[in-house]
């Protein structure tokens, strides 16, 4: 519950503008527990939560889109980590939720029933949850399902991925990076009733191979049982005794079935995680931190195509007004 009666509020937010503002600014709150709903006239709106100390720490996530059946990935790491998974019911109705939890194999390693009424939510303590399980959701109305992984020096957020219906043979993760401090691991999880092999490519920057002993990327296969997930270093997926430094890009092949993906890239303690990607986009929009001096804010933009891409960047402030403006050439299947 918000502590103010501030809730709900109304911003009007400029063309080509941004509004940032913490939690207790916008509910007017000197403290708030719950969820954020936010809706408007216009379709066309971009969106991020950015939580952290801004200083040592920032994580991002994107908004959650309700679903009646979705999965949830586990990512392994920090033993001692919270793991709580949040389940919100956005709708007006009352809402039947159960929770399966799957082990690697695909075994049910526990099933716990939910039941949420109006705009309710929920969190499930999964701290005696084996680490590199999946959960999944399945509930009689849409809801929204997250999963928090938090450390003394990090935190992981990501939100619930279709378990049904959102069908899709190719995948990538545009950014994997390996050495100098810097670790990728790639996370599958199957949720259909059969084994799938799926192929994971690691390509360079530039959209070749990683080393030059290889001729062309290995397509490095990988099994996920029925119900299952698997987890792959992306140093694995070079096939290669001695593992280069990498900064490339993943390509992930599979049957044409529902797959709930994510790579969390790290280094030292901290971590950071994003879902795979199922389509390109051209144009993209997203909101910076613009925090403390010290943060460096970066853009990866990977080409699919087998044709080079121009693309424009521009850098606008809160107010709307055009900072900076560039222009770069991304050639085809690499990496800028």
């Amino acid at each position: 519950p918000v502590d103010s009666a501030a809730s709900p509020v109304r911003y009007r937010v400029e063309p080509d503008s941004v509004l940032r503002m913490g939690t207790a600014a916008v509910f007017a709150s000197s403290s708030a527990s719950g969820w954020i709903r936010v809706s408007s006239d216009r379709s066309d709106l971009a969106a991020r939560l950015q939580t952290g100390d801004f200083a040592s720490s920032l994580e991002e996530v994107s908004p959650a889109i309700p679903l009646t059946d979705q999965i949830v990935l586990l990512p392994a790491g920090n033993p001692l980590a919270a793991r709580v998974l949040r389940i919100v019911n956005p709708t007006g109705n009352f809402t039947a939720v159960n929770v399966s939890v799957f082990d690697r194999q695909g075994n049910v390693a526990a099933t716990i029933p939910a039941a949420l009424d109006s705009h309710e939510g929920i969190d499930i303590n999964l701290a005696s949850v084996p680490t590199g399980s999946s959960v999944r959701i399945s509930s009689s109305q849409a809801v929204v399902a997250q999963v928090e992984v938090r450390a003394v020096d990090s935190l992981l957020l990501l939100n619930g991925q279709a378990g049904t219906g959102l069908t899709a043979s190719f995948r990538v993760a545009p950014h994997a990076v390996i050495g100098n401090g810097f670790e990728s691991t790639l996370l599958l999880s199957n949720p259909t009733g059969q084994t799938i092999t799926v192929f994971a490519t690691l390509f360079s920057q530039s959209g070749g191979s990683v080393h030059v002993s290889q001729s062309q990327p290995p397509r490095h296969s990988l099994t996920i049982p029925a119900n299952g997930s698997v987890s792959a270093d992306v140093s694995q997926l070079t096939e290669l005794l001695f593992v280069p430094a990498v900064n490339g890009w993943i390509e992930i092949e599979s049957p044409n079935v529902a797959l709930a993906g994510g790579l969390v890239v790290s280094q030292g303690r901290n971590r950071t995680i994003y879902p795979l990607q199922l389509v390109s986009e051209s144009e993209i929009f997203y909101p910076l931190s613009g925090a403390v001096d010290s943060q460096l804010s970066g853009l990866i933009v990977t080409n699919l195509s087998g044709v080079s891409a121009d693309v424009e960047i521009a850098a606008i402030d809160e107010d709307g007004f055009t900072l900076a403006r560039s222009s770069i050439v991304v050639a085809a299947r690499s990496k800028a």
